[in-house]
């Protein structure tokens, strides 16, 4: 007699099996080597000399003439990337002893990592934490994570490829961070104070606790003395010596969000979000004094030092290096983009090691420090948005910090000159003949006058519905995108009569921002899509439609910014990448290309056929836009500012980067005149180059890429390809750091 089947069974099982393969399929791609030049390979780089000229020479296999090629400033010191791991989860934190590396990752555990071979650290084995792994610390043949809310959790290992949860102890608060001095473990428990827990028993216990009233981050421990990160009150001092009993010594204040704290002879460094790092001299350690702030790109958070070198872990802004010779004098010599969120940074033989949070581990070379490209620099008070620049100024909408002011002549460096304080938080901002126009949030638009030497005066203010995001000047009116506001069209101030507001149309969604094109405004308001607005009678604006996306874009499109030319609309789509639409019929747009990207697209600023798109997890990104019906990367400028907005004046750029202030570098340089001597071989004419450094290139023909950081490097007189480009053999595309 035969079995009845059962068709639901049946489904379960294919589901059932369908789902392991998907499964098996995104294992292996998490674990295999990263993927082959898609269509390039370079076997060896190498300079010669043609017509006076320097001229790059690539052997290898997949070249051609049409091939575009460029070079840029390597602004993010990625040559320095030796390599990486990744964590398959959050890696928060690091530790470093011996050839070993221990890393705390909230979505594994706790990792132990073969670090012999730099360029290939290997994952040796995993003990699974309860709770979200932060921080730890390595004592002896055991490891000590601080765990969240899972409390301080203890691990063999002596066995580094088996390690093994040996014991753990709740504390009163989650677990951030934690000291070890002999048999003390000092535990930073956010809220619930500090905990000191002797660790070595054979059953772990609380033996101290300080509760503070504020949230303690980090701890640090010597000569008797626990150093306490906290968020909401500065760095605390704590007499430990009693650890049952510990004595609050003194407390101070510091700027931002005190995250963690370094100890280095009588100083104390601390980490301060975007306050950056505070230099506290603690000689006298009831009385300590700030006698320094370091500004940094990105939030401070994590600290380390090697030699003479203080590095900053500065989250989305990588890793930032300062030269401490100078105790009284340190100087910022650059950034080392990690590609990720840097939360932690361990060192070891002239080795950096970052938790670099979803992207895993990253070993970076400091061990020439004045190799680095230092780009010109400089913090901004408040948050860096909006940009105006002229031959001489650049103007800074600052966020909470209003309206700020920079001198830039001459390649003097950059200086503040000026600041203006806003009563609402300053997002952007447009030039007109005399006058500057800032959109302030709920301030509306702030209307300064300019004088002969390009400082400004305040000169009135309009009121408007909503808050007050973006503005556009079209040589006659401004145009303001407002949330909760929608459009607002604004009639410039004259030296007879001051601005005022002439028309006005609420969206059905907030307006971010916006572009106008022969009478029509076009609105992007997120993930409420483009608006199209007629404005050719400015005073009654009226609505005529949206802007259509494809049915497989629009799940995921959320529009951030646009720009226009040549009768087309190019939009900056968050994490739907980047589209650009013809104009032809304005009321309806026609999509005539797109291009995934890989992170979260903000801005875009069109410059001839090239389209610059700031994606503020990558860097900035250079589209060409010749072929529209194959949009294509070309170029990458490695910007570790994850910049906001950029500015293009001249031969240089002008980024606008948050916390990370205002930065200014060389434009991307294309190389010309590409000679092939069939698929095996491209000579590449070399341009001037605008400043020493490391210079990264980019070759790009129709659906292939290749990228080289660090390839070039000229000391201002010479310029060389450095060894480990130029010995055989050599595979290229997977991107140093990736």
């Amino acid at each position: 007699m035969r079995r009845k089947v059962n068709r639901l069974h049946i489904l379960i099982g294919v589901c059932l099996a369908a789902y392991l393969v998907l499964l098996a399929f995104l294992l292996r791609s998490m674990v295999a080597e990263p993927p082959a030049a898609t269509g390039f390979v370079v076997a060896q780089a190498s300079l010669a000399r043609d017509e006076r000229r320097a001229v790059l020479q690539l052997d290898g296999q997949g070249f051609s003439t049409s091939a575009q090629a460029h070079i840029n400033l390597d602004l993010g010191n990625r040559w320095a990337v030796l390599g990486y791991l990744p964590g398959w989860g959050n890696v928060n934190g690091v530790a470093v002893q011996g050839h070993l590396a221990f890393l705390a990752n909230s979505g594994r555990g706790m990792q132990v990592v073969d670090i012999r071979e730099p360029r290939r650290p290997l994952l040796l084995g995993t003990a699974v934490t309860p709770g979200r792994a932060w921080s730890l610390a390595v004592a002896d043949q055991q490891v000590l994570v601080a765990d969240d809310l899972q409390g301080l959790q203890i691990i063999a290992v002596d066995d580094p490829a088996n390690p093994r949860l040996h014991t753990h102890v709740a504390t009163a608060g989650p677990a951030y961070d934690v000291a070890v001095a002999g048999d003390l473990a000092y535990v930073a428990a956010g809220q619930g104070g500090m905990q000191i827990i002797a660790w070595r028993n054979a059953a772990p216990r609380v033996v101290g606790t300080y509760a503070g009233g504020g949230v303690i981050k980090a701890v640090r421990v010597a000569n008797g003395l626990a150093y306490l990160a906290d968020e909401k009150q500065g760095l605390l001092i704590l007499d430990v010596r009693r650890p049952d009993r510990p004595v609050l010594l003194a407390k101070i204040r510091t700027q931002g969000t005190a995250t963690h704290v370094l100890l280095h002879g009588s100083l104390a460094y601390v980490a301060g979000g975007a306050g950056g790092v505070q230099v506290v001299d603690i000689g006298e350690p009831s009385r300590p004094r700030i006698i320094r702030t370091l500004p940094t790109p990105g939030r401070a958070r994590f600290l380390a030092m090697e030699k003479n070198l203080l590095l900053v872990a500065a989250e989305i802004c990588g890793l930032q290096v300062f030269d401490l010779r100078d105790t009284t004098n340190p100087q910022w010599l650059g950034t080392i983009d990690t590609r990720g969120r840097s939360w932690q940074v361990a060192v070891a033989d002239g080795k950096a090691y970052v938790a670099d949070g979803g992207t895993g581990l990253k070993v970076m070379d400091i061990s020439r420090p004045q190799a680095l490209v230092r780009p010109e620099w400089m913090a901004i008070p408040g948050y860096s948005q909006g940009l105006a620049v002229t031959d001489r100024m650049i103007y800074v909408a600052a966020g909470p910090g209003g309206l700020q002011v920079v001198s830039h002549r001459n390649g003097a460096g950059l200086r503040r000159v000026a600041a203006l304080p806003t009563p609402g938080r300053a997002w952007d901002l447009v030039m007109t003949e005399g006058y500057l126009y800032l959109a302030d949030g709920p301030g509306g638009v702030q209307v300064f006058a300019l004088d002969g030497a390009g400082l400004p005066s305040p000169a009135g203010q309009v009121p408007l519905i909503g808050d007050a995001r973006s503005l556009v000047w079209d040589g006659r009116l401004i145009y303001v995108a407002a949330l909760q506001g929608g459009l607002q069209i604004i009639e410039p101030a004259t030296a007879q009569r001051p601005a005022r507001l002439l028309g006005a149309l609420a969206t059905a969604a907030s307006a971010i921002d916006l572009v106008v094109v022969d009478g029509f405004a076009y609105l992007a308001c997120g993930r409420g899509g483009v608006a199209i607005v007629d404005v050719r009678k400015p005073d009654r604006p009226q609505p005529v439609g949206m802007v259509e996306f494809p049915d497989y874009l629009a799940p995921f499109v959320a529009p951030m910014a646009l720009a226009a030319a040549d009768g087309r609309l190019f939009v900056a789509s968050g994490r739907g990448g980047f589209q650009v639409f013809s104009l032809q019929d304005p009321v309806k747009p026609q999509l005539v290309g797109a291009l995934s990207m890989l992170g979260n697209v903000t801005d875009v600023l069109i410059r001839d056929a090239k389209a610059f798109v700031v994606d503020t997890e990558n860097g900035l990104q250079m589209v060409d836009c010749g072929d529209l019906s194959q949009l294509r990367l070309v170029g990458a400028l490695g910007a570790a500012t994850k910049s906001n907005g950029l500015v293009v004046r001249g031969d240089r750029l002008f980024f606008s980067g948050g916390t990370s202030g205002i930065m200014t570098a060389p434009m991307p340089v294309p190389l010309q005149a590409a000679r092939g001597e069939g698929q095996h071989r491209l000579r590449l004419p070399l341009p001037p180059l605008p400043q020493k450094g490391y210079y990264n290139f980019y070759l790009a023909d129709g659906p292939k890429s290749l990228e080289l950081p660090g390839l070039l490097y000229f000391d201002g007189k010479r310029l060389s390809v450095p060894p480990s480009w130029s010995q055989a053999p050599m595979a290229t595309l997977p991107e140093a750091g990736r």
